[in-house]
């Protein structure tokens, strides 16, 4: 009867609302003294002396954890833990583990018991491996191995119900084909590691919305990515990839694309399919020319193609009618087409360090235009057609080669800052400009 009796003391599962109600307890002794009644244990040490051994810093978790029979939330964070008890497989009802910030250096295999797990936290540790268990966890939602020492991470099974996954700074070299054993994974993150390569089943993960690879040593994608439907974010920065599989093109629901620092030499004409693409980053690569189907991107917003080798633009990024920021500083372009009139959303223009001689006259109905840089290039004049520009804010034309600005520069009298140092220009015209803009901080050699 009194196993029977000890039994009976296990109480169902809360929701997070009514676990969240239950009272906190803060020391494993006052736990042991009811230990049916303990629903949530902090016992982490946080906020005192972080980094520093305390009275209170654990560096053992005792086998005794094991009687807490009813316990659903266990936050072991910051301390100096080293492993965790077997016994810790005797929490069927736990829910939430967070043991990040200690040294780890190992997991019990009796982790695998905890099958009500939903959210495992293990950042901050010196775990070199997971034990194979960890496929175990079928109820798992979240799974933290953040800044780690990861050499790999194993084949999991039953992480049917895994929604996010974040492995990055350690030292994984590869990946198992996780695919078809994670079907509900949303977040991906595997940055900061030591991956070569993908395996062409990261493109079967058919909920995926967020894949973040950056800082990586990774020089060729799968094409079998352009299969992910859910898609939004992907980060591949700070890779060695030379090239972008052309079926990228197909990932319809992206919004966000970086592929900065790079070794991109050109981009496939399949880019266009990117529809919902807002925001797209190609800085620090090698591009010398944009396909003319660049201009199809008609959702983006922001493109950033900074310290490339573009020596000119195609007459089709006129047709990105939502975009609102343009930035091209450190190409080769000598000028614009006359098609940037276009862009009728634009309010930033950044054309800083290029070879641009001059603007075209369009340039003057870009309504919307607030902020335009073009200082460290090698304009003689500007056309008069740029004191159209009644809203611009900023006007960046440091280091060029002017002598006189346009006649009309009373226009601009919702100008706040005019940049021109490093010009040509005479005593004469500098005392014309000021008077012209009274309203304007005006800043000369």
């Amino acid at each position: 009867m009194a196993s029977l009796g000890k039994d009976a003391q296990a109480q169902a599962l809360l929701d997070s609302a009514a676990l969240a109600r239950q009272p906190v307890f803060t020391t494993l002794e006052e736990a042991l003294a009811d230990p049916s009644k303990v629903y949530r244990l902090e016992l982490n040490n946080f906020g005192i002396n972080f980094w520093e051994e305390t009275p209170d810093t654990l560096k053992n978790l005792p086998a005794s954890i094991g009687k807490l029979v009813n316990l659903q939330e266990l936050d072991l964070s910051d301390n100096f833990l080293e492993t965790l008890p077997p016994e810790i497989g005797k929490l069927k009802h736990l829910q939430v583990l967070k043991v990040a910030h200690n040294q780890l250096k190992s997991l019990p295999a009796e982790i695998g018991k905890l099958i009500q797990l939903r959210h495992l936290n293990l950042e901050g540790n010196s775990l070199r491996q997971l034990p194979s268990q960890i496929g175990e966890l079928k109820n798992l939602i979240s799974l933290n191995v953040n800044h780690n020492v990861l050499e790999d991470f194993p084949a999991v099974d039953h992480l049917v119900a895994l929604r996010e996954l974040y492995l990055h700074s350690n030292e994984i070299k590869s990946l198992p084909a996780l695919a078809s054993r994670l079907p509900q994974l949303q977040v991906l993150e595997l940055w900061d590691n030591q991956l070569r390569d993908l395996p062409e089943e990261v493109g079967q993960l058919p909920s995926l919305v967020k894949l973040d690879l950056n800082s990586n040593q990774i020089t060729r994608l799968p094409g079998s990515l352009g299969r992910l439907p859910k898609l939004r974010r992907l980060n591949i920065s700070l890779n060695f990839l030379t090239r972008l599989p052309a079926e990228l093109g197909q990932l319809v629901t992206l919004e966000e694309l970086d592929a900065s620092y790079n070794h991109l030499a050109s981009l496939a004409p399949e880019i266009g399919g990117l529809e919902a693409l807002a925001r797209l980053d190609l800085s620090h690569n090698l591009l010398r020319s944009l396909p003319a189907e660049f201009g199809r991107l008609g959702s983006l917003r922001s493109v950033d193609l900074n310290i490339n080798k573009l020596t000119a633009l195609p007459a089709e990024i006129g047709q990105l009618a939502s975009l609102r920021e343009l930035v091209l500083w450190q190409n080769e372009l000598v000028t614009l087409p006359a098609s940037v009139a276009q862009l009728q959303g634009l309010e930033t223009l950044d054309l800083n360090s290029n070879k641009i001689e001059q603007l075209p006259t369009t340039i003057g109905e870009l309504s919307n235009l607030r902020i335009l840089i073009l200082w460290n290039n090698k304009l003689t004049q500007l056309p008069s057609e740029v004191c159209n520009l009644q809203g611009l804010r900023a006007l960046d034309l440091k280091n060029n080669q002017i002598s006189k600005m346009p006649a009309a520069l009373a226009k601009m009298d919702k100008l706040l800052l005019l940049e021109l140092n490093g010009n040509k220009l005479e005593k004469a015209e500098k005392q014309r400009i000021t008077n012209a803009l009274e309203n304007t901080q005006v800043s000369f050699d």
